[in-house]
């Protein structure tokens, strides 16, 4: 009896991180922990721990997970383990002992190691090892609270809007984007270039429409309001696509504060009316806060929300999208629904590397519950199938953009719980 409930238990377990449903893992780790083989026990911690933002406890599930399991868990997932564990600590701003090791895997593995193996690795040890010459993100301030402000600037289209905070980066005044889907923190060449920003010997690639190389430059001082943080990491990425209208958009992305600013921060409220961001050293508290899980993956940040029967959905969080939008997946779950309320259209994407024009379904509206607060979002793109912009699209459900943040008049973001909280 205990063998099949075992079973049955690790079968879900695999499926849930086949289907990188981190969220229903967490959860079912929590409710079978007790059902399910050691082995499937500390695979799915190694994985939830760090994408819920417990580092020390998912690199510590990842040294027994590779030293009690390694021959079960096969080589390829061992590699892919190894570079997990480094990412985690490089988050944690354990850059040197995340470059140790990759290194000692990559020496020990050598003769079963392919070329471009081997080039990932060091090219992952070398950035790994640039970054430890540095004390990353020092809180340089002392303020337990602090108010920013920021605004909304728009642009010369419908629906294009973004937020915007005042910041300095080493002394000099620059608009800065609150983009939580941006999983680094981003600066043009020219900014990088003017503000006399550290350029490391390290190369790095981001994707989005396409995948391109950049750089990484480090900010001896960057300020938002009252806070100072000394020693932030920057991509340094050309945003330009060629296209006139996207880069219109675009060229006003000069510096974007990512997903790792905003961990470094930690406790922050949007108060929409008032156009303030309220960073504390507490959490905030309030019993009208409805909170929605959250979870990081590489930088993804990914929001569980619920359809009106129950039903669970993920979506990425992405405020530098200003619409929200569904995936593929989404539409053909509910192809019959959509297809009866909806109309075909295409709309352009633009991002990192490109843009393009995508088939979409445009429906009237679609409800969905954050945090038990209800969201009708409003003539939404629904992406289809096999369209040119396939590439694009991942598991998920679809995209939580910044017209989500307007529903609310708060919002708040727990970085240290992964939580996103939305209050009326």
């Amino acid at each position: 009896m205990f063998a099949a409930a075992a079973q049955n238990a690790d079968s879900l377990a695999g499926a849930y991180m086949n289907g990188e449903d981190w969220f229903a893992l967490r959860r079912h780790v929590e409710q079978r922990r007790g059902e399910m083989s050691p082995f499937f026990v500390t695979f799915s911690e190694a994985l939830v721990y760090g994408y819920f933002n417990r580092p020390q406890e998912s690199c510590e599930a990842i040294d027994r997970l590779i030293g009690d399991y390694g021959d079960e868990l096969g080589f390829d997932n061992v590699m892919s383990m190894t570079v997990q564990k480094a990412l985690t600590l490089g988050s944690s701003g354990r850059n040197a002992e995340a470059a140790a090791a990759i290194g000692h895997f990559r020496e020990r593995m050598a003769d079963r190691l392919t070329a471009e193996q081997t080039a990932m690795l060091r090219s992952q040890e070398t950035l790994c090892g640039e970054l430890s010459r540095y004390r990353l993100f020092v809180r340089a301030d002392e303020r337990a609270t602090a108010d920013i402000p920021f605004r909304f600037d728009t642009l010369n289209e419908r629906n294009a809007y973004m937020p915007v905070l005042d910041g300095e980066l080493n002394g000099r005044p620059f608009d800065v984007v609150f983009d939580t889907g941006a999983g680094v923190n981003v600066v043009s060449p020219e900014v990088a270039e003017r503000c006399g920003m550290e350029f490391l010997d390290a190369a790095v690639s981001a994707s989005g429409i396409t995948s391109a190389a950049g750089r990484i430059a480090v900010a001896r001082e960057f300020r938002l309001g009252g806070i100072v943080l000394e020693n932030v990491p920057f991509y340094v990425l050309d945003l330009r696509t060629g296209d006139e209208r996207a880069d219109e958009y675009l060229s006003r992305l000069q510096v974007i504060m990512g997903v790792p600013t905003m961990n470094v921060l930690g406790n922050i409220r949007l108060d929409i009316g008032r156009r303030t961001m309220t960073v504390s050293d507490r959490p905030f508290a309030d019993d009208e806060i409805g909170w929605a899980d959250l979870c990081c993956v590489n930088g993804n940040m990914r929001i569980e929300a619920r359809q009106p029967d129950g039903g669970r959905l993920t979506f990425t969080l992405d405020t530098g999208s200003q619409l929200s939008s569904f995936n593929p997946n989404y539409y053909i779950r509910n192809r019959e629904r959509l297809e009866a309320a909806g109309h075909r259209d295409s709309i352009g994407v633009a991002g990192f590397g490109g843009a393009v024009r995508t088939e979409v379904l445009t429906i009237p509206y679609e409800r969905i519950e954050v945090g038990g607060h209800t969201c009708y979002l409003c003539n939404v793109a629904v992406h289809l199938p096999d369209n040119a912009a396939g590439h694009m699209f991942n598991r998920l459900d679809g995209t939580l953009g910044l017209d989500l943040f307007l529903h609310f008049k708060y919002v708040y973001l727990d970085m240290e719980r992964m939580r996103l909280g939305t209050r009326y």
